[in-house]
């Protein structure tokens, strides 16, 4: 996609398409769809950041398993057996409610989190002298 128009649309594009491919889970709606099309930002950027797949994939892989198989939230509205049972309460963009923490408005503070995160991580382990926005040596070129 980014060949075809730029990097920018390309996380557009792919942010509206997961943020959509989520709208029809359970208790999902607008609110949760949005929140889920954020994530995609961040997924991309461990992408740009690292050149692997790995950290994008453990990502999500990571906070679903934890939301919903320790934590006892749904995990985009999909009920599953946890280790600790909990109820969510308040209003449901706080809470997530019934979809589950990423459709909460706390999701946004922890992706920014998590990003600043992946940056540094990126650059103490692998690229020392890599900026914020820049990307691992080779991942964009054709």
């Amino acid at each position: 996609m980014v060949e075809g128009t730029n990097l920018i649309w390309t996380i557009v594009v792919s942010s509206l398409v997961f943020g959509f491919g989520h709208y029809f889970n359970p208790n999902a709606g607008i609110f949760g769809s949005f929140l889920i099309a954020l994530v995609t930002p961040q997924l991309i950027y461990a992408y740009l950041k690292t050149g692997q797949l790995w950290l994008p994939m453990g990502l999500h892989l990571g906070w679903n398993f934890f939301q919903a198989s320790v934590f006892g939230f749904a995990s985009s509205g999909q009920k599953s057996p946890s280790l600790i049972a909990q109820a969510p309460i308040g209003p449901e963009w706080l809470s997530g409610g019934e979809f589950g923490a990423e459709g909460s408005i706390l999701l946004i503070p922890f992706l920014i989190l998590s990003m600043v995160a992946i940056h540094y991580w990126v650059r103490w382990s692998r690229f020392p002298k890599q900026g914020a926005f820049e990307i691992a040596p080779g991942v964009l070129e054709g």
